[in-house]
């Protein structure tokens, strides 16, 4: 009971104090939400945009009698995943858009580069502004990019976030599908021969 009384005398103590300087915390309260205000104001506005995509391990052949559940598999998604953020892809997304020139002009560095060193340059800041996730137990992977320039009032750097990972998730599904082709053609290159070989015998 004694405690009890304690307590809220104590509350009661600290009530009265902020009471009593209630300018005070009022003031501190307006100038830290003014404080969050202005640097919010002061960030850049940073842009994403989100593209969806569905990989499969392919499979060279169907087993009617094999189980239908396919499981999870790390390995296989880590892979594309790396795939997906290689410089060959990137270098493809950045000719594909001919962001070289856009984006070196937005972020300074178009007049000061080589073409080479320029377009290197823009492959390595397409990279730093991809984020790519794994849905856990699921073929999906998403593609985020996250662009705070060009800043034009059209929105400029929204259209290009978009652009962009829409453009990653096209070259990736047209090298998934050209990887896919070589290896059957490879497959078929072999067979042919092999067939060849056992005629002649």
């Amino acid at each position: 009971m004694n405690t009890e009384n304690n307590e809220s005398v104590h509350l009661l103590d600290y009530w009265q104090i902020l009471y009593a300087r209630k300018e005070i915390v009022i003031a501190v309260a307006l100038l830290m939400i003014l404080a969050g205000i202005v640097i919010t104001r002061a960030m850049p506005r940073v842009y994403s945009a989100t593209a969806l995509i569905q990989v499969q391990r392919e499979r060279t052949d169907i087993d009617v009698f094999a189980p239908s559940f396919r499981g999870y598999d790390p390995y296989f998604l880590r892979t594309q995943f790396e795939i997906i953020r290689s410089v060959p892809i990137m270098e493809e997304v950045v000719r594909e858009l001919n962001l070289n020139e856009e984006l070196g002009r937005a972020y300074g560095y178009w007049e000061r580069l080589s073409t080479a060193a320029s377009f290197d340059r823009t492959v390595n800041l397409v990279r730093s502004k991809m984020l790519l996730n794994i849905h856990r137990d699921t073929d999906l992977i998403s593609v985020t990019m996250k662009f705070d320039k060009p800043e034009k009032p059209d929105g400029e750097a929204a259209n290009m976030a978009a652009r962009t990972a829409n453009m990653v998730a096209r070259v990736f599904q047209t090298w998934t599908l050209r990887q896919s082709r070589e290896a059957k053609e490879g497959a078929l290159g072999v067979l042919e021969q092999e067939l060849e070989d056992q005629n002649r015998r």
